[in-house]
């Protein structure tokens, strides 16, 4: 890969070197000077190799080839590099020529945590009943909360039968269990009816793989069944009223007093005067003059 490296260098302006004081390639112009280490894989040996270097200077760049890593681990290779403060080149050597691309720069980095995750930690680590699993395991089956939580639903099913959610939850399955049943990860649960769920043959015979989880979720079934609150939540009756009881004779009340029923009273605007109009009795104007004519 040092030739690509060295070409990509020249173009930018650099002097390019190998081998230098233990240094892969060394890259100068002016006083700014980079060192790249190249090796065919990330592995620690590099990581070590590059970090050693910034000693030397804080420009350090590790080169790698392209494609030698799945995407997810290439993910993470990057995560690593730049918490390092190290750069990436990768080389492209089916191409002719090879390409060579940048991906970062080895700037100071800023870690921060995602306090989202560490609640994930710490509410797995309060669900799981026991430790049953071995550090650095990779080809045995994990056990999860989740997992014990579903060995626990097989266990209620196998015993009652075919029956819905709602009647596990009674029976203390966790509220977790509507989503067990229609995810079935592990295929232990079959729908045979609307709301209705039966344990399959493969999840008959695989919650005994687990033969502590699986005695432990019986023992759970068979101590809630004897339990008065193991038929679910209670529902809250009304209080009897002291005149339903027998033998007490309930307080007298204050007398009931009718409330007086308000009259309607129609809107009127204020009273004002008559106005005095013409006056038609027998001391009116009119009938004085009808005398003097005689008439």
């Amino acid at each position: 890969m040092f030739e690509p490296i060295r070409g990509y260098l020249e173009n930018q302006g650099f002097e390019v070197n190998a081998e230098v004081v233990h240094c892969d390639v060394t890259a100068t112009k002016g006083d700014e000077l980079l060192v790249v280490e190249l090796k065919t894989s990330a592995t620690m040996q590099l990581l070590v190799q590059a970090t050693e270097r910034q000693k030397i200077t804080d420009s350090v760049y590790v080169a790698i080839p392209a494609g030698v890593h799945k995407r997810k681990h290439f993910l993470g290779v990057q995560r690593v590099l730049k918490r390092l403060e190290l750069g990436l080149i990768v080389v492209d050597l089916t191409s002719d020529p090879p390409a060579v691309k940048k991906h970062f720069d080895p700037l100071p980095h800023k870690k921060r945590k995602v306090s989202r995750k560490k609640r994930a930690v710490i509410r797995e680590i309060s669900r799981r009943s026991a430790n049953y699993n071995v550090g650095g395991s990779s080809q045995s089956k994990l056990v999860t909360a989740y997992r014990e939580n579903a060995i626990l639903v097989a266990a209620c099913l196998e015993e009652t039968g075919a029956t819905s959610p709602k009647e596990l939850r009674k029976r203390g399955t966790g509220w977790k269990t509507q989503s067990i049943l229609s995810d079935n990860h592990y295929g232990w649960f079959q729908r045979i009816d609307r709301g209705v769920y039966e344990l399959t043959s493969r999840g008959r015979n695989e919650v005994r793989e687990y033969p502590e989880l699986y005695a432990q979720s019986r023992d759970i079934l068979t101590e809630r069944a004897a339990s008065p609150s193991s038929a679910g939540p209670a529902t809250a009756q009304p209080r009897s009223r002291a005149k339903n009881r027998p033998g007490v004779t309930p307080k007298p009340g204050p007398p009931s007093v009718a409330k007086p029923v308000a009259k309607s009273v129609a809107k009127s605007g204020p009273k004002s005067d008559p106005k005095p109009g013409p006056k038609s009795g027998p001391n009116s104007d009119r009938s004085r003059v009808r005398s003097r004519n005689g008439k």
